[in-house]
């Protein structure tokens, strides 16, 4: 009985796996899951390189990759931010173009 309960647990949880998958498969589209990963470390480095930064507002800079494509978008409060926040961006291993969206604000 304990061997049945089990055995229909492990099987419940594998087809949880493949649903996840699946799902994370249909959501990246046509990127592959090493490519996801690939984005979203591209993301998390450039963030953490914002917030070491002393002339990014990493706060009010939003990230995106998509195949290694960067895209900066949000508000910022000069040019220098704005320039420096590209070339940080562009320094990271694995981005291959930077689309930069910010806009100056006053």
């Amino acid at each position: 009985m304990l061997a049945n309960l089990k055995l229909t647990s492990c099987r419940l949880f594998v087809l949880g796996l493949a649903v996840a998958l699946a799902g994370c498969a249909a959501w990246g589209g046509d990127r592959s899951a090493g490519q996801i990963a690939e984005d979203s470390a591209i993301v998390a480095s450039v963030k953490a390189r914002f917030i070491a930064d002393k002339y990014v507002g990493a706060s009010s800079v939003n990230v995106d990759a998509y195949k290694g494509v960067v895209t900066l978008s949000g508000d910022v409060l000069s040019f220098v931010e704005r320039e420096q926040a590209e070339r940080i961006a562009s320094a990271v291993r694995g981005v291959v173009k930077v689309e930069n969206k910010l806009t100056v604000v006053d």
